[in-house]
């Protein structure tokens, strides 16, 4: 949450984003594709789609992080893309970094007050004169 100034849920990205996932998801575990070569397609739909320089190659070292940390064999071929993938993180770190921070008194006034408003009295028996949903 605290990076959506810098990259909010939706934007010229989002259907490259969808690919992306379908790709690592369905075609990557099977073997229809590399996670590289799915993190590769991400970068190029993102172009395609006009997104800026700075916000794809940012978009794309965040996966390729991703590919690294994920237990599938996401991480392979990683270390072709390291130089690139260290590179961008260090010269992004810093905007991340004010970003986020600059996002955090919102964020926390935000989980202060609506604590607040779930501990108030009947908050969780809803509107007067209903029921409470039960799942299970």
């Amino acid at each position: 949450r605290s990076l959506r100034p810098l990259f909010p849920p939706y934007g010229a990205y989002t259907s490259a984003a969808i690919l992306h996932d379908y790709l690592w998801r369905v075609l990557a575990p099977d073997g229809g594709i590399s996670y590289r070569d799915a993190d590769g397609i991400l970068r190029q739909a993102m172009r395609t789609l006009g997104v800026g320089t700075v916000r794809r190659w940012v978009m794309w070292a965040a996966v390729r992080w991703g590919a690294l940390l994920t237990r599938r064999s996401g991480g392979r071929g990683w270390w072709a893309d390291a130089p690139a993938v260290v590179i961008i993180t260090l010269l992004a770190l810093p905007w991340v970094t004010l970003a986020a921070l600059g996002s955090l008194p919102a964020l926390a006034v935000l989980t202060v007050t609506g604590r607040i408003g779930c501990s108030s009295a009947g908050a969780e028996d809803g509107p007067r004169g209903t029921e409470p949903v039960r799942l299970m």
